[in-house]
């Protein structure tokens, strides 16, 4: 069921890089961004890693890869004033997984939900409002 969630939110973050990238983005910001974004991203699947099971390790490194490469468009989407709202929320997707990863293969903990809950929501409001805006 996990798997399937993961997939399934895969396709969202395809859709939401489609999105950023019909809009109109600058390359070389996105790139720069994308430097400490990977960064994060690279220590965070690292002290995760051990805790995946063997079969889940390639879902959960493209995933990653994938929705880090939204929020990496989203830092370089264009200059306009949805672009705030736009960082703010592929930031607040971003974090809200990691809360689900660290749910899933560290610490079941309602703690987690109470933090990546709001963000997910929040996230997607954000991202609502921007695209509207």
């Amino acid at each position: 069921a996990f798997l399937a969630g993961l997939v399934a939110f895969l396709f969202g973050h395809v859709a939401y890089l489609v999105a950023f990238a019909i809009r109109g983005f600058d390359p070389s910001v996105a790139l720069i961004a994308s430097v400490p974004l990977f960064v994060i991203a690279l220590l965070f699947i690292r002290w995760l890693w051990a805790r995946i099971d063997g079969p889940m390790r390639v879902p959960v490194v493209v995933y990653l890869v994938v929705i880090t490469c939204m929020v990496a468009l989203a830092f370089g989407s264009d200059a306009t004033a949805t672009k705030t709202g736009i960082v703010i929320g592929a930031v607040m997707f971003w974090l809200s997984d990691m809360s689900v990863a660290y749910h899933q293969f560290v610490r079941v903990s309602a703690v987690n939900r109470l933090w990546g809950l709001p963000f997910y929501y929040a996230a997607q409001l954000v991202l609502a409002l921007a695209a509207g805006a």
